[in-house]
């Protein structure tokens, strides 16, 4: 009966433990040398993408001040994949 028991609790934490893996985020794929903008700009609320010279891809990027302000900064991405903005690291 006690192998029993444990064979039920490895199972059920062996279960729970492959659940917890398979639904934690996972962390945006880079190239050599860029980073995704939300994963460089962690502090920030919200991006905007928009077109700059004709077809260059830029990104506003707004945080929030210690003073309550809103700073916002422009981005170029340097490349688009898979419909994200990848910056230089």
């Amino acid at each position: 009966m006690f192998k029993n028991k444990a064979k039920q609790v490895l199972g059920a934490v062996a279960l729970v433990g492959a659940l917890l893996v398979s639904g934690s985020p996972a962390k945006a794929e880079t190239l050599p040398g860029l980073i995704w903008v939300m994963d460089k700009y962690t502090e920030a609320f919200k991006f905007d993408m928009f077109i700059k010279n004709g077809n260059e891809k830029w990104v506003y990027v707004y945080t929030r001040l210690s003073n309550g302000k809103v700073d916002v900064q422009e981005v170029k991405c340097e490349t688009i994949y898979q419909s994200r903005c990848y910056v230089k690291q």
